[in-house]
């Protein structure tokens, strides 16, 4: 563009409004975004970051490439930037945390690194969100719509940090991987996963669903469609609660295992019952007739977070099955060749 010509384009104020018209973004998103950039920076070697496609409240999802246990697994992370975060004590307190979000993380079997980045001295902390967060049930079901994690001071992103989480998330798969291929466990394995690849399905069903020839079809047949639709959605989830409860109830030797998915279950109904009122007292199969009262936007909302935490736990359940040929004490107590 010729001098002239911006002269011109200036004056007329046309600059102006383009420049109004642009999206703007706000210093706490530009500081969320240095931090996560940071953060991804810091990642150990075939450690690759990810962002997820669709908001699942977190803010991206490590994939973990390198010989061993961990090649292929997976943790997610969620990253807070401040200048300076308040210490309480031996702890780094991080506030006004989104109940909404933290619901979806214990709705979710994989493990969550929740960072605080310190961008005054570029130095971040680290805790895992089930350390970080007390009594979460309680927590979740206080109605308040923020709430606080507190992670260790010690805990650092360094050399040292790093080492100190790849050695939790071994542990935390090594274990799955005795718990889930015991003798006694292993054989409730398969029907576990069919039934939770069928809840999945149907779930999808029930979120991806149209009234093909909608036109066609009168105001009460349409009716009809949505409530059978909620009426599927509602005896899914139910489904969901059942496997999930007679999965912990083979779980008993393993209590960390067991607490695991305990919290996972809890969570999920818990998510349930923000847009299913009375989820947790409606009988477990009502009739065609049963009136379900329902929030559809937050069911549109939540539905893809529960449906991708069942897709993780079925994930988390066949995952070990790859790591049979490693090497790591205590596989061979579960007689793993």
């Amino acid at each position: 563009m010729s001098p002239k010509r911006l002269k011109m384009v200036t004056r007329s104020g046309a600059l102006d409004r383009w420049n109004i018209d642009m999206p703007r973004i706000t210093d706490e998103q530009a500081r969320g975004d240095a931090g996560e950039r940071w953060f991804v920076g810091q990642l150990p070697k075939g450690w690759f970051f990810q962002r997820p496609s669709t908001d699942l409240g977190v803010d991206g999802i490590v994939v973990v490439t390198e010989p061993g246990i961990l090649n292929g697994l997976e943790f997610r992370v969620q990253i807070k930037t401040s200048k300076k975060f308040p210490k309480r004590g031996s702890k780094v307190a991080i506030s006004g945390l989104n109940l909404e979000s933290v619901r979806y993380w214990f709705a979710n079997p994989t493990p969550l690194l929740l960072v605080a980045f310190e961008d005054s001295v570029n130095t971040a902390y680290f805790g895992w969100h089930d350390d970080a967060i007390s009594d979460p049930k309680g927590q979740l079901s206080s109605g308040r719509s923020t709430l606080s994690a507190y992670i260790d001071v010690h805990d650092v992103l360094s050399l040292d940090g790093w080492n100190s989480i790849r050695k939790r998330l071994e542990e935390h798969y090594a274990a799955i991987l005795q718990a889930f291929y015991a003798s006694d466990v292993a054989g409730f394995l398969v029907p576990t996963l069919h039934e939770l690849a069928t809840e999945v399905k149907y779930l999808f069903f029930a979120h991806s669903a149209k009234h093909w020839g909608m036109e066609e079809r009168t105001a009460d047949e349409v009716a009809q469609g949505e409530r059978t639709l909620t009426l599927l959605d509602f005896r899914t989830h139910c489904d969901v609660i059942r496997t999930l409860q007679s999965l912990n109830s083979k779980l008993k030797r393993f209590p960390r295992e067991q607490t695991s998915i305990a919290n996972f279950t809890d969570g999920y109904r818990d998510a349930v019952s923000s847009f299913i009122e009375g989820f947790k007292e409606l009988p477990e199969n009502p009739s065609p007739d049963q009136e379900i009262r329902v929030d559809a936007e937050r069911m549109r909302l939540l539905r893809p977070m529960l449906i991708d935490g069942l897709l993780q736990v079925i994930q988390t359940l066949s995952q070990p099955a790859k790591a049979t040929n490693a090497t790591h004490k205590g596989f061979d107590s579960v007689g793993i060749d």
